[in-house]
């Protein structure tokens, strides 16, 4: 119940909206750089199905979403940065398969 009155509390000052297209409901702030139906949605939802799956083990460190370490475009973009059980992980999360024939 309290999600539910925080997200009408939020919603009435116009701070956030609400996605219908995904389950359980995605929540964007109203000012968003992404768009409501954007497909990078499920992207950043995969990012975060990685770092829960990780915690089941350890809790990631020093946790960057598309980090760039290079700092200049063309350079490395991982999807995740993060320091796990002490050793630092950069990972890309790929959604779609591909054969060893397709590689």
């Amino acid at each position: 119940m309290r999600v539910i009155a925080s997200w009408y509390v939020y919603n009435r000052l116009d701070v956030i909206e609400r996605t219908q297209q995904y389950s359980p409901t995605v929540y964007l702030p109203v000012d968003a750089k992404i768009k409501k139906n954007s497909q990078k949605i499920l992207h950043f939802l995969s990012i975060l199905d990685v770092y829960k799956q990780m915690s089941m083990y350890s809790t990631p460190k020093q946790v960057i979403v598309e980090d760039k370490p290079t700092g200049r475009k063309g350079g490395i973009e991982p999807d995740l940065f993060c320091i796990f059980k002490g050793s630092p992980f950069w990972i890309e999360i790929q959604r779609n398969q591909y054969s060893e024939q397709k590689m």
